[in-house]
């Protein structure tokens, strides 16, 4: 699954603690490929900042395996793998490209397109797309327009996240999440079908 499924945060507008709440969430769930910021802030950049200095360096990580494998016990061995993992995982946190410039991703057979502000797509983008996510907006939003729709989770202030999910069957869910992990509404899209549930 891990291949299949990303996860889209909305703009944090200064609520720098949401953010951080919401990156450790995510940054311990292996099955996301990817984690993307719809904010055109700073936020990201001092949240990974903060993160990237907490973690393990290279050297760091050779000069204390070294140490562990000669006199270190196995649950310290442990906690260093596990430390050097989440390292590693932050590779998977992205921001979008500045304005005009937007994200395309492919999950397998669907075109996802991202951008913070949806008014700088041009007619080709958003003909071209299945699915088009963006950051700036009061509120969560999902609208089916033909064969595609727009999505956008809302201010990480709310406390949602969006998350696309490749289900089994080839279908794309498109999920809500709240900040305690559960779905709030989700669609799922069947090429030219859409199938809409609310979870309550």
């Amino acid at each position: 699954m891990s291949a299949n499924r990303i996860a889209v945060v909305g703009s944090a507008e200064g609520a720098s603690d949401a953010l951080d709440g919401t990156l450790d969430r995510l940054l311990g769930d292996e099955s996301l490929r990817q984690i993307v910021y719809l904010g055109d802030d700073e936020a990201l950049e001092g949240a990974m900042t903060t993160r990237t200095r907490a973690m393990l360096s290279q050297d760091s990580f050779l000069e204390r395996s070294v140490d562990l494998a000669c006199s270190g016990d196995a649950d310290a061995i442990d906690a260093l793998l596990l430390e050097r993992r989440a390292t590693q995982r932050l590779a998977t946190v992205r921001r979008l490209p500045p304005a005009p410039a937007l994200a395309v991703e492919m999950l397998e057979k669907w075109i996802v397109v991202m951008v913070h502000d949806k008014g700088v797509l041009e007619e080709d983008d958003i003909a071209n797309a299945h699915v088009i996510i963006y950051g700036s907006s009061r509120k969560p939003y999902f609208k089916r327009f033909g064969p595609r729709c727009f999505f956008t989770p809302g201010p990480l202030s709310d406390g949602n996240i969006g998350r696309l999910d490749i289900e089994d069957n080839g279908d794309l869910s498109i999920r809500l999440i709240d900040a305690s992990g559960e779905i709030v509404q989700s669609e799922t899209l069947q090429g030219a079908a859409t199938k809409f549930s609310v979870s309550t």
